[in-house]
């Protein structure tokens, strides 16, 4: 509990970075049978039953994903942190010479322009977890923190020209196990070589990638595929993995994964069968692989999804045409997804047969040109489906009709149409994203709401972007009587924005 004193008031607290971040510093004691970071996640969701740390963000499983800490604990958290010397915060890193005791774990929240130097006689030997917050550019010399095992930097200063961190000492972290680097819009310049950092478990940097030794912005370690220990790599797409990716086994995270890759690389993913969450990026804008590379990396990858027997989470960027290859590359992937988000570029001309096969299935957010009642008959037999976001970029010809036997979990549904009747009765949440032009010819609000009997919450977005006055009258004034019409006076929010939605007509 004290831990959370190491961020600022007000800050959301990602469950999987505070986790980790227990982890690595040896709080989490090991269960027979159980995962250190199942154990963990357990304490977290204590802390919640407890009302001591309030959830900001809750998925659609019913899950806390980020929280906070309510300003009057945190300072009885600072309190009792200063008199066992548990966490130190500064400021001011000048202000640092009046610590007497060994600084143990040390929260900087700086801002603006600090010294340049740590007064010598702070003693940083002992310090186990550096964390720093806030504008300043300011990184302290890491050879002082001899035993350090969890640093995490976050910084969001805006400058220009674009800074270049200096992370080179790094290396010499013998027993970090925990390394987390935010500075987007700017380069972290990490050590040609980071094999001596044999204890790090997570990996994660959201900035621009530059080494020590050459000249390349999008480049790895080499020898970080000898990390045994390394089980969350996170990094920014366009980042090139070196090969002997297949040695990296004890992988549990790996966002994002690029098909500019070598094929080398693309194949030893399928041997990364440890992997619960992956994020693969296809076809990015940036030229940094010939055609003929990215093809065989799409052959390469249609073998190796199929044998991640542990995959639960994949995320997927598309902005290359050739959906039907995609489909095929997935329908051999191991039906156990628990959540499936695919973003194409040129959008999928329909929704893929094979997801009728994810039983265990609960979160999807998927991109179409076009969506037939077929189409949502393959989504609607899906057992464990709780949340589903549909984007398509076409109107469809006739209404979608939405069965009693459908969907017969589903909680949330957020869909890019209103041409459509429907028998929920689970779901709780609606969101609907339509345009207003065409509303003459097109429009026509949804039919059976009032048969959604759990339903509590209904947001609609209507594009007004090029749509007459009339239009985005009429199509307000209709979706306002589907509201009131509903029996269970759900909390209701329309929104006309002057922008477009979603699809074309």
């Amino acid at each position: 509990m004290l831990y959370l004193g190491i961020y600022p008031e007000d800050y959301i607290i990602d469950k999987n970075d505070l986790t980790r971040r227990w982890i690595a510093e040896g709080f989490i004691c090991k269960v027979r049978g159980m995962d250190l970071e199942d154990i963990a996640k357990s304490y977290f969701n204590e802390l919640i039953n407890r009302s001591l740390i309030q959830p900001t963000d809750t998925n659609c499983n019913g899950e806390v994903m980020s929280c906070k800490v309510h300003d009057m604990m945190l300072d009885l958290i600072l309190h009792k942190s200063q008199q066992e010397n548990f966490v130190t915060v500064i400021d001011d890193v000048e202000g640092m010479t009046g610590q007497q005791d060994k600084i143990r774990r040390l929260s900087l929240n700086l801002d603006g322009t600090v010294g340049e130097r740590v007064p010598g006689c702070v003693q940083l030997s002992q310090t186990r977890t550096l964390a720093i917050f806030g504008t300043s550019s300011y990184l302290p010399p890491f050879q002082l923190f001899k035993y350090l095992r969890v640093l995490g930097i976050e910084i969001t200063v805006r400058s220009y020209p674009l800074l270049s961190l200096d992370f080179t000492k790094i290396c010499h972290l013998f027993q970090l196990r925990s390394l987390k680097i935010i500075a987007k819009g700017h380069t972290v310049v990490l050590p040609s070589k980071i094999g001596s950092m044999q204890q790090l478990e997570t990996f994660e940097i959201k900035a621009g990638i530059k080494l020590s030794k050459g000249q390349s912005f999008r480049e790895l370690p080499s020898d970080i595929v000898h990390l045994s220990r390394l089980l969350h790599l996170i990094v920014p797409s366009g980042i090139m993995l070196p090969n002997g990716i297949s040695n990296m086994k004890s992988l549990r995270t790996l966002h994002c994964f690029g098909l500019h890759n070598s094929p080398n690389s693309i194949k030893g993913l399928g041997e990364l069968t440890n992997l619960t969450s992956l994020k693969i990026i296809i076809g990015d804008s940036r030229p940094m692989a010939s055609d003929e590379i990215v093809e065989k990396g799409r052959e390469v990858l249609q073998t190796c999804l199929g044998k991640l027997c542990n995959l639960k989470c994949l995320y997927m960027d598309i902005y290359s045409p050739g959906d039907s290859f995609y489909f095929d590359a997935l329908s051999s992937t191991p039906a156990s997804f628990h959540h499936l988000e695919i973003f194409c570029g040129r959008k999928f001309s329909r929704v893929p047969g094979w997801i009728s096969q994810q039983h265990n299935l609960y979160e999807l957010d998927l991109d179409v040109k076009q969506v037939s009642e077929e189409d949502v008959g393959i989504l609607a037999q899906l057992p464990s489906l709780i949340n589903m976001m549909l984007h398509i970029l076409g109107t469809p010809e006739d209404k979608i009709i939405i069965h009693g036997s459908g969907f017969p979990v589903l909680k949330r549904f957020t869909f890019g149409c209103s041409r459509i009747s429907w028998a929920m009765p689970k779901l709780e949440r609606l969101e609907l994203h339509f345009n207003a032009k065409g509303w003459d010819r097109y429009g026509a609000a949804p039919t059976g709401t009032e048969h959604l009997s759990g339903l509590r919450e209904i947001h609609v977005d209507i594009g007004g972007l090029g749509a007459t006055k009339s239009n985005r009258g009429a199509a307000e004034s209709e979706f306002k009587n589907v509201i009131d019409m509903h029996p269970g006076r759900p909390v209701a929010n329309i929104d006309c924005p002057d922008s477009g939605w979603i699809f074309e007509d």
